[in-house]
Formats: C-alpha cells, structure tokens, sequence
C-alpha cells in the first residue's frame, strides 16, 4: 500500500486552532449574554445564542479572503471556487458542533441557570 507522509506538527496545529476558535466563541456568546449592552441576547434566547454561534463559527471557518482597495473603491474576494465552498461548508459544521460541545460540556456547567422553586398549588377542598 501506498503511504502518503503527513505532518503531524502542522495537522497538530489545525487542530488547536479551532479547538482554540470554539473556546472562543463559546466564552464570547457567554460574555456577551452577560453583558448589558446587548440586552437582546440572554440565558433565554436560546434560539439566537444557536444563531450566533453559528454566523461566528462560519466566520471562524470559512476560507473566503477578502480585501478592500481604497483608491479604487473595490472589493477583491478570492478562494471561492466550488470545492472550496463544500470543503468551508463541512469546516463550518465541525467548528459549529466544537463550539456547542465546549459550551454545553465547560460553559453550562461551570454557570447553571438557577431553578426557582415554583410553589405547589393550594388544594381546593370541595364542600
């Protein structure tokens, strides 16, 4: 069989890098939930919280470079062929499920959410 040499300094590397980029992430959407200035975003808007850790992961993953040109007023977006696009698609997928495995497996533990006890109702005798 065929052998094919791997790198394992630089697949080491990739690999801490976006484990580095989900911790990120994860910790960012808690500080920003925490935060008040941005009241919108909170322990209870779970649906958000899941799309802003989606966008952010795309960002995180995605191999799309874009540069600005200012005296010609142009915007230069390169690395988007097809195969790049499926290949960010998947790099998205495993950045976006890193992410919610570090939030639900460090974040949501170290920082429940507090339970309020609700009071039982009051039976109601019937005469």
């Amino acid at each position: 069989m065929f052998q094919v040499p791997v790198d394992s300094t630089a697949a080491i590397s990739q690999g801490a890098s976006v484990l580095t980029l989900s911790a990120v992430i994860a910790y960012l959407i808690e500080a920003v939930k925490k935060s008040k200035y941005f009241p919108w975003i909170s322990q209870e808007t779970g649906k958000l919280n899941n799309f802003v850790s989606a966008v952010l992961s795309l960002f995180a993953s995605w191999g799309v470079h874009a540069s600005y040109d200012t005296s010609a007023h142009s915007l230069l977006i390169t690395n988007l062929c097809f195969m790049c696009v499926i290949r960010g698609i998947w790099d998205w997928i495993k950045q976006y499920i890193l992410t919610k495995v570090i939030y639900q497996s460090v974040i949501s533990k170290a920082n429940p959410v507090p339970v309020v006890p609700v009071a039982p109702e009051p039976e109601v005798k019937k005469v």
